[in-house]
């Protein structure tokens, strides 16, 4: 998995920020590139934490196990797509929430190219559906029940130029 140059630093950064406020539980988030799409997951019907929410793909960290950001987002990535990420291009902002345990959680989220568009969704985890879409394309995504922050994560993602998965 390529990273860009500039993101160790601003992961550090991130951590450290996120130590200072409180921060109790750590979330990654994969803005998936490609071509001119990102893909949009959306929670099973049958999930206990926000059912038939869309988001992006992604997950908690699993600091116990001395899993890093960036681990987690790649692990995450394939667990929910069955996606290998190719490249980490950018941190595209992070929000913070209540996760269903009661405790202070931010999602950093990053975008992402990975090896296909080839979803492949386990029935046996969270996510029920999927969707390529442009961030543009209001018609769809208004479509979904999402969180305003996911909301704004999506639509204000910059693509990069060029991104040819298969």
């Amino acid at each position: 998995m390529e990273i860009s140059s500039h993101l160790p630093q601003i992961i550090k950064d991130l951590e450290a920020q996120a130590t200072v406020d409180g921060i109790q539980k750590k979330v990654v988030g994969s803005v998936i590139a490609v071509r001119d799409k990102i893909l949009v997951v959306v929670r099973s019907r049958n999930d206990e934490f926000l059912a038939g929410y869309a988001e992006i793909p992604g997950g908690g960290v699993e600091e116990d196990q001395g899993e890093t950001i960036l681990e987690a987002l790649e692990r995450e990535t394939k667990e929910e797509t069955g996606l290998d990420i190719t490249s980490v291009i950018d941190y595209v902002g992070s929000f913070d929430y209540v996760s269903g345990s009661g405790k202070k959680t931010r999602q950093f989220n990053f975008l992402v190219e990975t090896d296909s568009d080839k979803v492949i969704l386990d029935p046996d985890m969270e996510h029920s559906d999927h969707v390529w879409c442009r961030p543009d394309d209001k018609e769809t995504l208004d479509g979904f029940i999402m969180s305003n922050e996911m909301r704004n994560v999506i639509t204000n993602v910059t693509l990069p130029k060029s991104n040819d998965a298969e």
